[in-house]
């Protein structure tokens, strides 16, 4: 089993080297095992702390927002808008849709507002910022505009930002796919809107 497990990590570049290779804890010695344990009174120390509330802010948006906890792809689209920036969209007909933006790694700034511009007596609010003080010990707030919306992140990070009604009177809504103003696809099956 342990010369299997070098042989699978030989493929990756941080392992091509066989001294590398030697380095990767045996997966059948017991001191393996118990360095990989859990340790939770970690969760007393601040950092660890907050990492637990994050979690547990996600959790809740699960159990809470009818989208994070549909089942089905239908209605999710993944969008590599950088190369260090994802766009995850969930939406369907009768909610209000969900962004999710991640910085994954560096600062970075993006802008959504060809493909995600509100209707009139819409706006985009935000649910969670991985960058609010609960969640992180030393914030570094991400700077957001919400009517475009768009994200200027400060280092790696995560928003999650919701449609919703304002306080302004709304013509009736457009169709669905009109709702996502954004370039089609010849390809659709459907004629809705689709991320290039």
């Amino acid at each position: 089993m342990t010369e299997g497990r070098r042989r699978e990590f030989k493929e990756f570049s941080a392992f091509s080297d066989p001294q590398a290779r030697e380095r990767i804890p045996d997966p059948q010695d017991s001191a393996t095992f118990l360095r990989s344990r859990v340790d939770w009174s970690e969760t007393a120390r601040e950092r660890h702390a907050a990492v637990l509330r994050l979690y547990r802010a996600m959790l809740a948006l699960r159990r809470t927002e009818p989208l994070l906890h549909a089942t089905g792809w239908e209605g999710f689209e993944a969008v590599a808008l950088t190369e260090d920036t994802l766009l995850l969209c969930r939406r369907q007909n009768a909610l209000p849709a969900l962004l999710v933006i991640i910085q994954l790694r560096r600062n970075g700034s993006v802008s959504l507002q060809q493909l995600a511009r509100p209707l009139p007596g819409e706006s985009w609010h935000l649910l969670l910022s991985s960058e609010d003080p609960a969640f992180a010990p030393d914030p570094l707030p991400v700077r957001i505009t919400l009517d475009a919306p768009a994200c200027a992140f400060a280092r790696p990070g995560a928003v999650i930002l919701k449609r919703g009604r304002s306080s302004i009177p709304a013509a009736s809504p457009p169709p669905f796919c009109a709702r996502w103003p954004i370039r089609r696809s010849s390809g659709s099956s459907n004629g809705c809107a689709s991320w290039r």
